[in-house]
């Protein structure tokens, strides 16, 4: 089966891939967080494959708890095999159960359980990336068996960083504020864990945008967390981002911008805000072509995201085409 799917693509043009998310099976909307962790976990670790192109978690996620064909999925995405799956909770473990599906004909090809104890997501990710892995006849990219920076310090904190990536990802004001709050009492407990460092400050980036009144304190705070997660972490890409982010919005460093941004991307191609957020700095300095390729690969990561289509407009308003800024325009509102 693998080698059918690989069979079908040029010599040099990566297999492209979808994990929807995962299907909360308790009956708990509280355990959701945990589900879409897991979900979250995966891409990021599946992203980490050479010769394959994972779709972001904006654009699988609106699939969620939905009945879309397969086949209309992987056309929406642009993928061919998805990843499909669910979790389902017994006396404090965990079943989680992974399928891949063709898109192109809607078949389930091959399927994979693993069970652990709630605590153990990262265990349980982890195995079923190496499980696909392994059923589509792919490997991890050079120097890249080792994640950038030591797991989180416990379990329970782990935990803690999901339920803050739950509420951070409704990209909403009250969403921010409750990611915020645990983010907070995560690096009070934990003060040498560097993610929730780097989420603080991009959470920080986000509120800037559009609170002018508190730019000066959201700023200081943006840039103290940006710069803590990169002591702590130099080879994490999510705290070269935020870095990035943070000098360019607050102190208008663009080469120190551009820098860490790009180090970013090049530690996780697979992350879009950063090719995002590089795209627009970009293009606020009048590199318009620079800042098209970041803002389209942004898109071909995330297809159906909002902002990514919303920064491509952007950019050919910016460059005066204003058919094609109003045919992207038109993709953001739908």
């Amino acid at each position: 089966y693998a080698l059918t799917w690989r069979h079908q693509l040029p010599a040099a043009e990566p297999l492209s891939i979808a994990v929807l998310p995962f299907a909360n099976l308790s009956g708990d909307a509280a355990k959701d967080f945990f589900a879409d962790g897991l979900t979250e976990e995966l891409t990021s670790e599946l992203a980490r494959t050479a010769d394959l192109r994972v779709v972001a978690r904006t654009s699988a996620f609106l699939f969620k708890g939905g009945t879309t064909d397969a086949r209309e999925i992987g056309r929406r995405l642009g993928v061919s095999p998805l990843v499909q799956g669910s979790v389902r909770w017994s006396d404090g473990r965990v079943r989680a159960t992974v399928q891949l599906i063709d898109a192109g004909s809607g078949f389930h090809r091959w399927a994979h359980s693993y069970d652990a104890a709630e605590h153990d997501i990262l265990g349980c990710q982890q195995e079923l990336a190496v499980r696909i892995r392994e059923a589509l006849l792919l490997r991890v990219a050079p120097g890249d068996a080792e994640p950038p920076e030591a797991g989180p310090p416990t379990p329970e904190a782990y935990l803690l960083l999901l339920r803050a990536r739950h509420h951070w990802n409704a990209r909403t004001a009250d969403g921010v504020g409750k990611a915020l709050r645990l983010l907070e009492e995560l690096a009070a407990q934990f003060p040498d864990y560097a993610a929730p460092w780097a989420a603080r400050a991009e959470c920080y980036c986000v509120l800037g945008l559009d609170a002018p009144v508190r730019v000066v304190e959201l700023g200081a705070l943006a840039l103290e967390c940006a710069e803590r997660a990169l002591v702590l972490a130099p080879q994490l890409a999510e705290a070269h981002a935020a870095q990035g982010w943070a000098i360019g919005q607050y102190r208008f460093d663009h080469a120190g911008s551009e820098r860490h941004l790009k180090r970013a991307i090049e530690l996780k191609p697979s992350y879009v805000m950063a090719r995002y957020v590089w795209g627009m700095a970009a293009c606020a300095l009048r590199r318009f072509d620079e800042a098209l390729r970041y803002v389209e690969s942004a898109v071909e990561l995330d297809p159906l995201s909002m902002v990514a289509h919303r920064g491509v407009a952007y950019v050919w308003f910016a460059r005066g085409d204003l058919e094609r800024a109003r045919e992207h325009v038109l993709q953001a509102l739908d």
